[in-house]
């Protein structure tokens, strides 16, 4: 049912003792660079409650399928890992949640950047019992989600920010009054007035961000068949397919899903959904922001998507949706 989660036996775990030093010796050097691969969750646990109904609850979280994907694959690859198997070069992980329970503390969830390496996050949950670390978890259900989201999503804006592509960000700016960091890698494919269309181009993966500006008109903004609608307007025209005729469109056999969200204190709406072209063979996931300009007239609507069809998509689209993420908006 979860198929992407591991268990390491502590056989395994003991070959990696003694890879690390302790936390005082630790305190007076540098700190190593996180280990782990991108998605990837170590979930420290007892066996028992692994096992019984709060690893359940975990899996449903953290494990559970990741929305608007053409193929099922888990927001996080979780990987178990015993309490007393915690040692070694576990302690390195990019991303890290300790369940403590039992020891007479305060319920609650905390979360601490950089613990044992560099861009790490280590949440623990702690709570007197297990019934109550589940009411601890349903009392907001996608916090664990959120914090490791944000890391993962943190640590590719800052990868990013180093390898700006600053003439495409200037452009961007002068043309939108908007600052993305921008891979290098990324080039510019269209540009018209309302409109600008840059991607990144490998032999067998395309990533691609799309930039259109239309009139506000008397549509509430979170109407998600009206931004459908612009969106399968603007690709139209605007984002042709490989052969004559072929061009983007959004797939309506699985209806896009949008939700509100405060970004840096502007009202956007996120939708997530997945797109193909009509008059070719191509297709996979999307995601796009949608909010107003500075005098409320215009909408703006930054999207991005990938084209994978040997991969798994759920990393190429994370990278992209940390391009959108990284947006700040000119005065």
């Amino acid at each position: 049912m979860y198929p992407q989660i591991k268990v390491f036996s502590a056989c395994f775990c003991l070959l990696l003792i003694g890879a690390l030093p302790g936390c005082d010796e630790e305190s007076t050097r540098a700190l190593p660079g996180s280990t782990g691969k991108a998605g990837e969750v170590i979930l420290v646990m007892d066996t028992k409650s692994w096992n019984g109904n709060l690893g359940e609850s975990i899996k449903k979280t953290l494990a559970r399928e990741q929305e608007a994907l053409p193929q099922p694959e888990p927001i996080f690859n979780v990987v178990h890992i015993p309490i007393s198997s915690f040692k070694g070069l576990f302690i390195t992980h990019r991303n890290i949640v300790i369940f403590t329970i039992g020891e007479h503390g305060p319920n609650e969830i905390t979360e601490e950047k950089n613990m044992w390496a560099t861009s790490q996050v280590v949440v623990r949950v702690s709570a007197n019992t297990e019934a109550e670390c589940l009411d601890l978890l349903a009392q907001d259900s996608t916090r664990l989600e959120r914090i490791l989201t944000n890391a993962e999503r943190n640590r590719l804006r800052q990868k990013f920010l180093s390898i700006a592509n600053k003439e495409l960000a200037s452009k961007l700016e002068s043309k939108f009054g908007l600052r993305l960091s921008v891979p290098t890698d990324y080039v510019m494919a269209s540009e018209k007035d309302d409109f600008i269309w840059f991607r990144k181009e490998t032999p067998e993966i395309s990533q691609g961000i799309f930039i259109y500006v239309y009139d506000k008109g008397d549509e509430e903004l979170n109407s998600t068949l009206r931004i459908v609608a612009m969106r399968d307007s603007v690709a139209k025209y605007n984002v042709p397919g490989p052969t004559d005729g072929s061009y983007m469109a959004t797939m309506h056999d699985y209806p896009p899903k949008s939700s509100p969200l405060d970004f840096q204190g502007t009202y956007a709406i996120e939708t997530r959904g997945l797109w193909n072209v009509v008059g070719d063979f191509m297709g996979g996931p999307f995601i796009s922001m949608t909010f107003l300009n500075k005098d409320q007239s215009k909408v703006i609507c930054i999207d991005g998507y990938v084209y994978a069809p040997k991969y798994d998509k759920r990393n190429y689209l994370r990278q992209v949706e940390a391009v959108l993420y990284s947006l700040e908006v000119g005065q």
